[in-house]
């Protein structure tokens, strides 16, 4: 039995004898999905409930919240590409074979070959020309018409036109390049060994990761305070973890033990604390409990530059897009 599905769920990678995925571009991938109504549909922590529908109408038109959601699908992407993975690896299995989209628009009749060799199709079939190119024009005649229904055959194209691309996605590239994380991956034409969060699911058992990670920087919580509502660190670790000196009173939105986009606030030297300290932010969402030693934190995605008043009034903020506090008050 042979099944196609536009996205396969981690929960049944593991029924699968074989599984072949592909790979596209995630400059590509990302604007199929600004095309589409899956754009802008998650907001942010530090948004209000009753600001969602102010924030989605924003999210499409203003240029920092459009790079934050942009690079917030690649992260999706890469996460579901990672799980897919690391699932059929808990499992006993493997991947059987990726495509590259990119490699196979450039040479289909190669990659057919290929394709049919993993399915166990016998070499007679797999290495017959003209076979092979009788597939390859009927996959492209199926994409120029891919019936009434599309459901019939599951053939569409991949992305919009040419000139609907360079009008909605002209900024992709760009915004994508500026996440490291993100970059990476477009240089390794999406594939799974410059897939990140695969490797640290590889390393760790979580994506996140619990344990600190060489080609991730990490903050680890040294001890805690008030029964765990404050964590305390070293602040030399902290200027490594922020790649500055400059981060007393910063926010930024980070992740720890598998919990993703939580809003952190940091403190050098904290008259409460004794030393450096943070918390969740705003003071409202701390609690005693929170954190305990032993404790890592990721740094995790840029945020837009809003303003935010902590719940005791006494802190207001702005922040920029790299989660530089430019303003107190």
């Amino acid at each position: 039995l042979v099944c196609h599905d536009s996205q396969a769920h981690v929960r049944d990678v593991k029924d699968f004898d074989l599984l072949i995925t592909s790979s596209q571009d995630a400059r590509e991938a990302v604007c199929a999905k600004k095309m589409t109504d899956t754009w802008c549909k998650e907001p942010p922590p530090w948004v209000a409930k009753d600001q969602v529908t102010d924030w989605t109408k924003k999210c499409k038109v203003d240029e920092d919240i459009g790079k934050s959601e942009a690079i917030r699908q690649c992260r999706k992407l890469m996460r579901t590409q990672a799980d897919i993975y690391h699932q059929r690896r808990l499992d006993g299995k493997s991947v059987s074979y990726d495509l590259p989209m990119a490699d196979f628009n450039e040479n289909s009749v190669k990659y057919i070959a290929q394709i049919g060799e993993t399915m166990g199709v016998c070499d007679t079939a797999s290495q017959n020309p003209a076979l092979i190119q009788f597939i390859d024009s009927m996959l492209k005649q199926l994409l120029q018409k891919p019936a009434p229904e599309v459901s019939i055959t599951r053939m569409h194209d991949l992305m919009p036109s040419p000139s609907k691309m360079a009008t909605s996605c002209a900024s992709i590239d760009h915004w994508l390049r500026t996440d490291a994380d993100c970059s990476a991956w477009i240089e390794g034409k999406s594939s799974a060994s410059s897939n990140i969060y695969l490797k640290h699911l590889t390393k760790f058992g979580s994506s996140d990761g619990t344990t600190p990670g060489e080609d991730r920087p990490s903050l680890k919580v040294t001890d805690v305070i008030q029964d765990g509502k404050y964590f305390l660190f070293d602040p030399t670790d902290a200027d490594q973890f922020f790649r500055n000196t400059s981060w007393d009173r910063r926010v930024f939105v980070g992740s720890s033990k598998g919990a993703k986009s939580i809003l952190l606030i940091v403190f050098r030297q904290s008259t409460l604390c004794g030393t450096s300290c943070g918390r969740f932010f705003p003071a409202s969402q701390a609690d005693r409990g929170d954190w305990v030693s032993g404790d890592y934190i990721f740094f995790e995605l840029q945020v837009p530059t809003i303003e935010i008043c902590d719940a005791s009034g006494s802190t207001m903020l702005t922040v920029e897009p790299n989660g530089r506090r430019i303003q107190s008050c």
